[in-house]
This record gives structure tokens, C-alpha cells and sequence, in this order.
């Protein structure tokens, strides 16, 4: 299997600000700190009551993080951006074949881009090819996961749809959340693997046809590093390799992240020492864990 990195990196000097932002965000979304480890639902990146993040010191100007939600990941990332008003880069790498980002701003998609062809704007597809851009571009993971959402609430029993339509109209006890939660927790994996599998099969894309590439540059000139030349960062966009996470380990740090991200997730950390990550200038501040009670669709 080929890698799944994904991480976000935050534009500050003062990881305690991100911190702060990041738990005020969670907190309203309905999480509370929890001293309980990830699940195993969570670490693999399905839907779980439990949600963790590794946050580093800062490094080059930016605070990064690992999420253990890469859905949950994408409005994280939003809401940063809004409330720091600083700029946020969410990476991917999708089984090694491709990587991508999205640059947040303001609250918003400012850029993105996706090494498959997935070109945010447009511009990229012939005639010949489907409208929608996936991974990075125009909701078609949104689209797999709803999918996957209304297939585990088909096949609740009448009970559980019974909580959730009290859930719906206000008028569910706590013991009942926590009956539909874990009802959820216990037969979401078949499906989110089939999620997880719709996903890999659908960023599988034609032949990239040749693009202009120069949007990026106007967005993405603020955060390069003193002395990287516009040639260069197109130079790496247009690059296609092997395994995808070595362009993207070129690519980071013409922004000032470290290159070791383009191999790291919330669970691949767990394969680093922290002498490894210390060797690239790369210190974690936190570990944040939390849990929510609120029904996870």
C-alpha cells in the first residue's frame, strides 16, 4: 500500500495562539478534552467519538499539525485561518500517486492544487473529461462520504432510527446519544472501507494534459521562502514521480515546512522517533485528545 500523509500547517510564530484556536473550534463543534487515547476507528481515520492532534513548536513560521480526522481536517483548517487570520496549507498524498494541497485563507479556499490533474478554477480537462475534479477540487470526497453515511443509516434498526429522529427534533436524552454513537462506532468500519476504497478508485485520473500552472504562483509568492524563484515552484507542480510524497518532500520546503511531513499522518508518526523528527528541526508541542458525545452523522 502506498502512503496517505497528511498533515496542516498553520502561517505563526506562537503555537500557544494555534492551541488556543484549535480547542476553541473543537469545543464549539461539540468535542471535550479527554485524557482516553485515540480508538482504533479514530487512528485509521473513520468515524469515531474520539478525535487527536499533534501540534509542533513553530519552525520556519509555521505551527503544523496532525490530525486524526482528515475530513474533519479541511474545516479545521478553514476556521484557523479565519480565526487567525494567517494563512493554512493542508497537504495530501493519495496511495503515492499523487499529492496536493489547499491553501486556506480568511476562512476560505484561496488555492489548490492536485498533481493528478485536479486544478481548482478549471482550466485543465479536455472536453472529454469529467467535470468534477476530485481529492482537493470539487466535493467528490464530500460526495463518498455522504454516500457512505446514508448507507450506515440504512442499515439502522428501527430503534436507532427511532434515537436519531428524537436527536432530530431535540428531544433525545444523553444516554440516547451515546446509544446511537457507539450503535455507529460498532458497524461503521465495513463501510468506511468501501468509503476509503471509492475514494482511492475515484482520484485514479486520465493522462494530465498540459496546463498552465502560473496561477498558483500569485497566491502561494507570499508564503515562499526568500530566493525561490516562480521557475522553480512551476518546475515542481508540472513534476511527476514514482511515488508522489518525493515531489511533495521538494515542494514543502520552498515554503519553509519540513520535508519530513510529506511522510508523516496522525498514525505514521507513530513510526518516528523523536531524534528522527529533531533531525529536521522538528519539535511536537501538544497532544491533544478529545471526545464527543454528539452523534457522529
Amino acid at each position: 500500500m502506498g502512503s496517505f500523509a497528511n498533515s496542516v500547517h498553520v502561517r505563526s510564530n506562537d503555537s500557544d495562539e494555534v492551541i488556543s484556536a484549535i480547542q476553541t473550534i473543537l469545543q464549539t463543534d461539540g468535542y471535550e478534552p479527554t485524557d482516553e487515547e485515540p480508538d482504533e476507528e479514530a487512528m485509521w481515520g473513520m468515524p469515531s467519538a474520539h478525535r487527536a492532534l499533534h501540534v509542533s513548536q513553530p519552525v520556519n513560521g509555521w505551527v503544523n499539525l496532525l490530525d486524526s480526522d482528515l475530513l474533519g481536517s479541511a474545516n479545521l483548517s478553514a476556521e484557523l485561518s479565519l480565526q487567525l487570520q494567517s494563512p493554512v496549507m493542508q497537504f495530501f498524498v493519495n496511495d503515492s500517486d499523487s499529492w496536493a494541497y489547499v491553501l486556506y485563507e480568511r476562512g476560505d479556499e484561496s488555492d489548490g492544487f492536485d498533481s493528478s490533474g485536479g486544478l481548482m478554477g478549471g482550466g485543465m480537462w479536455d472536453e472529454s473529461m469529467p467535470e468534477t475534479i476530485p481529492f482537493a477540487g470539487e466535493g467528490n470526497m464530500e460526495q463518498k462520504a455522504l454516500e457512505a453515511m446514508q448507507q450506515i443509516e440504512a442499515a439502522m434498526p428501527a430503534e436507532i432510527r427511532a434515537i436519531q429522529q428524537k436527536i432530530n427534533q431535540g428531544q433525545a436524552s444523553q444516554d440516547e446519544f451515546l446509544q446511537l454513537s457507539q450503535w455507529i462506532q460498532e458497524h461503521s468500519r465495513q463501510f468506511m472501507d468501501q468509503f476509503r476504497s471509492d475514494i482511492v478508485h475515484s482520484m485514479e485520473q486520465p493522462k494530465r494534459v498540459q496546463e498552465d500552472l502560473s496561477p498558483h504562483i500569485e497566491p502561494l509568492r507570499p508564503l515562499l521562502v526568500a530566493g525561490v524563484t516562480d521557475e522553480r515552484v512551476l518546475k515542481l507542480l508540472d513534476e511527476q514521480a514514482v511515488f508522489a510524497e518525493e515531489t511533495l518532500a521538494a515542494f514543502m520546503p520552498l515554503i519553509g515546512v519540513p520535508p519530513i511531513f510529506a511522510n508523516l499522518s496522525y498514525r505514521y508518526l507513530e513510526e518516528i522517533t523523536t531524534d528522527e523528527l529533531a533531525a529536521e528541526g522538528v519539535r511536537m508541542q501538544s497532544h491533544l485528545k478529545y471526545k464527543t458525545d454528539m452523534p457522529l452523522f
